[in-house]
């Protein structure tokens, strides 16, 4: 008998499914869509993250939706490299046409004060969700669309920072996202003594379930993995790639070209 698993396609349920013992993502709503940003949205688009950043607090005193306003908001948009403009997006409730979320990405070479991307890697600048839209699959949806942006552009992994004790990373967790090591004890407490600075507690200090995680999601299709019972008939001869993998009697071999095995 010959089993054959492969990964799951891109955005297909498969390929967002929770890995195991891990509660099942939310059911989205049909009546939400994605688009780029335009003009005509940066002003619900500025509220959201308005509000978002007034919950982050600078020194623990100064929230940071002090800083600047709309116009300068605005601005800086209008600033942006065309390119990199492209991988911002808004979720829009297509019932009232009102803007729900916003999701910021970049790739290699541009523009990101928090993270440089390496070639092939799409990080997710920032993600939010209004307030009244939350649990409704809006954030799912909008890395859905991040994503796709990604397979497109043939990067291989996706990337994103959050904050340890914010509710969306366990949504990150069942998108596929899986959270790196840091690199060193000296590094961890460096950066929870910035993130106390920058973001206020609980958020800081150096606590094991504070600070901040890097999290990575891998868009590579993994190999095929072929399962022969050792006890069946001579099983199909098949041509496969030199990256699937045969697994027979416990022993994983790499075949390439024509691949026939028997009991």
């Amino acid at each position: 008998v010959v089993q054959r698993h492969r990964s799951h396609d891109v955005l297909t349920p498969e390929r967002c499914a929770p890995p195991p013992g891990s509660s099942p993502p939310r059911v989205m709503s049909s009546s939400v869509r994605v688009e780029a940003l335009t003009p005509a949205r940066y002003r619900e688009n500025y509220d959201i993250e308005h509000a978002f950043l007034g919950s982050k607090k600078f020194c623990c005193v100064l929230p940071w939706s002090c800083c600047g306003g709309f116009e300068e908001w605005r601005s800086q948009k209008e600033k942006m490299a065309p390119e990199h403009k492209l991988l911002y997006a808004v979720a829009v409730d297509e019932a009232t046409d009102k803007v729900l979320g916003f999701v910021y990405c970049c790739g290699h070479g541009m523009k990101c004060d928090l993270h440089q991307p390496k070639p092939g890697e799409l990080y997710v600048e920032e993600l939010a969700v209004s307030a009244d839209a939350r649990g409704k699959g809006v954030g799912t949806k909008l890395l859905q669309w991040a994503e796709a942006q990604a397979v497109a552009r043939g990067d291989t992994v996706m990337s994103l920072a959050v904050l340890r004790g914010n509710r969306a990373q366990g949504l990150y967790q069942r998108f596929g996202f899986e959270e790196q090591p840091h690199q060193d004890g000296c590094d961890e407490c460096c950066e929870c003594c910035f993130v106390t600075v920058c973001f206020g507690r609980p958020y800081g200090c150096c606590h094991a379930g504070w600070g901040s995680a890097f999290m990575t999601k891998s868009l590579l299709e993994k190999p095929a993995v072929v399962v022969v019972n050792a006890k069946g008939p001579v099983v199909e001869a098949m041509e496969r790639s030199t990256e699937d993998v045969i697994v027979e009697s416990g022993q994983v071999v790499r075949p390439r070209g024509l691949m026939r095995q028997a009991s």
